[in-house]
């Protein structure tokens, strides 16, 4: 069950309540790394990319900051729940 989605031209994160994240591009983005952060800034976690991952936090607020070699190619507010 999707808890939230968040969706601009060419990147849709879809949020489950298990803390799992589904990531879908529109193919051109050349990803490399995930952050997690917290509101912060703080970078909690930083994972290779993967079109799904689950991370284990506790519910809150969090962001989502995908990287590629050169530069952040975006950032996204999610909730778990």
């Amino acid at each position: 069950k999707a808890v939230s989605v968040m969706e601009e031209d060419v990147l849709r994160l879809i949020v489950k309540s298990n803390g799992e994240i589904s990531i879908q591009t529109n193919g051109n983005l050349e990803i490399e790394t995930i952050q997690i952060l917290d509101l912060n800034g703080r970078v909690l976690a930083s994972l290779p990319y993967s079109e799904t991952i689950t991370i284990n936090k506790k519910a809150g607020v969090y962001l989502v900051r995908l990287l590629n070699k050169e530069d952040v190619i975006g950032t996204r507010k999610i909730m778990i729940n």
